[in-house]
């Protein structure tokens, strides 16, 4: 009898040890399941926010290249405005009175050094032959709305009206006129 009763306390002792590392143990593993879970949430929680940070600046990027794209075709239209409007400027000197044209196209020739040859342009060729006279040489016409090109021995000038529109009128004028077309 005694030694079933060894064998029961030795049976006891193992059951109750074997409970209590099967208790310890599914301790331990619950344990590193809710670390596992808290971890996963942790990087759900990390990778979301990174995912609505990428949103956010992807929406802010494109938001920017859109209203970039916006200013830059206002700004090319406008400029094409511009261009239409001193190329109009020019057009409309050429059909100005020929007694205008005469006395214009004369102060200019009266600035230029005696000698050289002049261009003209093909609509102003015969005003500018009468207005040379001898002391220049008149060259072939060419393709300009009006006024004439200048070629000296020291010096050559451009009094094209689309040179003059261009080169002098529309520096000096195109930031306040681009104010009153556009404000």
């Amino acid at each position: 009898m005694a030694l079933t009763h060894i064998r029961q306390a030795i049976t006891s002792e193992a059951d109750a040890t074997i409970k209590r590392l099967a208790a310890d143990h599914a301790a331990a593993v619950q344990s590193l399941n809710d670390a596992h879970k808290q971890s996963l949430q942790a990087l759900r929680t990390s990778l979301l926010q990174q995912k609505t940070q990428k949103l956010h600046q992807m929406r802010s990027r494109a938001e920017g290249h859109a209203g970039m794209l916006t200013r830059h075709a206002v700004l090319q239209r406008k400029q094409e405005i511009l261009n239409d409007l001193y190329t109009s400027v020019a057009e409309s000197l050429a059909k100005q009175p020929e007694a205008d044209l005469e006395k214009m196209l004369r102060n200019w020739i009266d600035t230029l050094p005696e000698g050289g040859t002049i261009l003209p342009a093909k609509p102003h060729a015969a005003l500018l032959k009468k207005l040379c006279g001898s002391k220049y040489e008149l060259g072939d016409p060419i393709l300009a709305t009006g006024g004439f090109r200048y070629v000296g021995k020291k010096e050559n000038r451009d009094c094209t009206f689309e040179f003059i529109v261009q080169e002098v009128l529309r520096p000096e004028t195109e930031i306040s006129i681009a104010a009153q077309l556009f404000a």
